[in-house]
């Protein structure tokens, strides 16, 4: 219940949640390793996100059709790696969750986030990353560094399984 009812309170960036809980804490009490990241995290592009507009804005509808059609061609995409017969292999989309199972590979899972119109990735690979859509390259981006999500997939499924794998 409290992880639903959470979108509400907005973007939240879990290290500057550190820092405001640490802002009353003397920093040479920690040494100085804590002072170099409070000063390197506050200034540090890649803790920033990038500046988007919402590209869907008011129109769930939209949103929830344009990230149903990319899970679904994700899915087809990914079906093809059933002929690499990997043991444990399965791939299926139900309800805005799509999971790829490469047995003892790892699982990937790629979902829609309605709240957030956004699409979230978890991967053994590059780990939890967040997706929104950009009207001008048509695209799912990465919200830290632009990166597409077809781009991210296909190099972590190459380096996973040792192919040349592309979502495109």
């Amino acid at each position: 219940m409290f992880f639903r009812n959470f979108s509400h309170f907005g973007r939240i960036n879990l290290q500057n949640l550190f820092l405001q809980s640490t802002k009353n804490v003397n920093p040479r009490s920690f040494g100085p390793k804590f002072k170099k990241f409070s000063e390197f995290s506050q200034n540090h592009e890649q803790f920033k996100e990038i500046e988007r507009e919402d590209a869907f804005g008011d129109d769930s509808n939209l949103f929830h059709k344009c990230a149903d059609e990319t899970l679904h061609q994700l899915l087809e995409k990914l079906e093809e790696l059933e002929s690499l017969n990997i043991p444990n292999f399965d791939v299926f989309e139900h309800d805005g969750v799509l999971e790829l199972n490469l047995g003892d590979s790892g699982t990937y899972i790629i979902n829609k986030q309605s709240p957030n119109k956004q699409i979230w990735y978890s991967s053994p690979i590059s780990g939890p990353k967040r997706f929104y859509y950009d009207k001008k390259k048509e695209e799912w981006c990465h919200t830290r560094d632009g990166q597409t999500l077809k781009t991210l997939l296909s190099t972590d499924i190459s380096k996973l399984l040792s192919i040349n794998f592309k979502v495109h």
